[in-house]
């Protein structure tokens, strides 16, 4: 990114803002007001703590990680939006008791690219321990198998897992998809002359995505392709790591990426700090994540959302 990249990102947040602001959140006193004015709502005050905590993850949304990803554009401080990373992907990994009625390749393009791009590698095996094999949902579960197959030595998953991701490759699926498969398929063969070509296709083809969840800010600051860099960077013990090369596209950033290099990858911290009467999320903001495990739901198996909340409340004594 250049300077006119960071102005034209700061300038398609401002412009968001003024067409929802009840999205788009400017600043985080906003944010504060918005959220005590929910909790202090009589409906919200009668439900049992569990409920309570799946509605409270609920209302801090995509449009309040924007905001704070403007902030630190606007301001060019990447330890904040280092930080920032943290915030947002710790939040998606809790929501985790939200997650659709599907099984872990959920996770493939919602949680697992943010945990990466936050240099949270660890925190994968959280939503993907070996023993839950091979997903066959929608195009998701292709990313979360072949993440399977990167972490694990296991020659079954990666068979299978490499298989999936082929016939994927074979359907209409949008440019951005196929090539956000391809530089996994990349990283899992340590192929590290490919992936340096894919990544920089996959960032302008991001750019040009027209799919829901796409907007102006978004996809002018690609979190996925910070992902896919740290995770062939460090995958098999940081076999690839003086091979790959940096992307240049404009919708990566560039001082982000060597500020992480020059710290080490440092996992960034909680940063905002939340009053008395949303002190709720201060806990959550510090809470331990828990493993992820699947149920039946008919004949299919999905994400054990109740469990997964059970247990978050009884590791960290979380309440509200």
């Amino acid at each position: 990114m250049n300077d006119k990249d960071y102005k034209v990102l700061v300038k398609e947040y401002e412009k968001l803002n003024c067409s929802r602001p009840d999205i788009y959140i400017l600043s985080f006193e906003e944010q504060v007001a918005r959220l005590e004015k929910c909790f202090a709502n009589e409906k919200f005050a009668s439900q049992s703590n569990e409920k309570k905590i799946a509605v409270a993850l609920k209302w801090i949304g995509d449009g309040d990680s924007l905001m704070k990803y403007y902030v630190a554009f606007n301001n060019r401080d990447m330890n904040y939006l280092n930080d920032v990373l943290f915030e947002t992907a710790h939040l998606f990994q809790m929501g985790n008791i939200i997650s659709p009625n599907c099984d872990y390749g959920f996770y493939g393009l919602r949680i697992t690219p943010n945990l990466l791009a936050a240099n949270m590698m660890d925190r994968i095996r959280f939503l993907l321990p070996q023993e839950a094999g091979i997903s066959k949902g929608y195009f998701g579960a292709c990313i979360a198998n072949l993440l399977l197959a990167i972490m694990y030595d296991n020659s079954e998953i990666k068979r299978d897992a490499m298989n999936i991701a082929m016939k994927e490759l074979q359907k209409k699926n949008p440019d951005y998809c196929k090539l956000h498969v391809e530089c996994m398929i990349a990283v899992l063969n340590r192929d590290y002359d490919t992936f340096n070509v894919k990544i920089n296709e996959y960032c302008k083809s991001y750019k040009k995505a027209r799919e829901f969840g796409f907007n102006a800010f978004n996809k002018r600051f690609c979190i996925e392709a910070h992902g896919l860099y740290n995770l062939a960077r460090y995958a098999f013990d940081g076999a690839m790591k003086d091979k790959i090369k940096m992307p240049v596209a404009e919708n990566f950033c560039q001082e982000l990426a060597l500020w992480q290099d020059e710290h080490d990858n440092v996992v960034g911290k909680a940063y905002h700090i939340y009053p008395e009467s949303l002190d709720f999320y201060n806990r959550l903001m510090i809470a331990e994540p828990v493993q992820m495990h699947l149920c039946k739901s008919g004949k299919k198996s999905c994400i054990d959302t109740n469990r997964f909340l059970e247990e978050i409340i009884i590791k960290n004594n979380l309440y509200i």
